[in-house]
C-alpha cells in the first residue's frame, strides 16, 4: 500500500515588524522538518504541503517578504516541488484598503449560496472583489508560478 504523506500550514500572519518571534518559530520548524526522517522515519517523504490562509497579516505587498523567505526555506527542508505546494488565501491576506465601495456593497447584499454563485459568475464584481487580494496574488504569481487572477480564483 503507498502513502501520501501532506504538511498543512496555516494562519502565519506574516508581518515584516514581527519577524523576530516569527523567525524563531519558523527556524525551529524548518529544522525539524529536515531533519524529521532521523525522528519520524514515517514522514521522511512529504508528498504535498497545504498552506491556507492567512499567510499575511494585514494582505500588504510587505507582508509577504518573510513568507517569500520561509516558502524557500520550506523547500530546502522538505524538497517538495512548487507544484506540489498549494496555497489558499484567508481574511488576512485581504489588503482592506483595496475594498472599495463598490466591492463592499456587492458582499453586503450576499445572502446564500445562490447569491454568492451570482457574483462570483459575473466577471466584473468578481474583478472587484479580486483587487483587494492584489498582495496575495503578486506573491503566489511570482513565488509559485500560479495564475491568480479574477479569471484563476481556485
Amino acid at each position: 500500500m503507498s502513502t501520501l504523506t501532506w504538511l498543512h500550514l496555516s494562519d502565519w500572519h506574516w508581518r515584516e515588524s514581527d519577524g523576530c518571534d516569527a523567525n524563531i518559530v519558523m527556524g525551529k520548524l524548518l529544522d525539524d522538518l529536515a531533519d524529521r526522517a532521523r525522528f519520524a522515519p514515517e514522514i521522511a517523504k512529504i508528498n504535498l504541503i497545504f498552506v491556507t490562509g492567512d499567510i499575511a497579516f494585514a494582505g500588504c505587498s510587505d507582508d509577504y517578504a518573510l513568507a517569500r523567505r520561509f516558502l524557500k526555506r520550506l523547500h530546502q527542508a522538505t524538497q517538495v516541488r512548487k507544484d506540489q505546494l498549494f496555497m489558499v488565501p484567508g481574511n488576512h491576506d485581504v489588503n482592506r484598503a483595496l475594498i472599495t465601495a463598490k466591492a463592499k456593497s456587492l458582499v453586503a447584499g450576499l445572502s446564500d449560496s445562490r447569491a454568492a454563485i451570482q457574483l462570483l459568475t459575473d466577471e466584473e464584481k468578481r474583478a472587484a472583489l479580486i483587487k483587494r487580494l492584489h498582495g496575495y496574488q503578486r506573491f503566489v504569481n511570482d513565488e509559485l508560478g500560479y495564475v491568480f487572477d479574477s479569471s484563476h480564483y481556485f
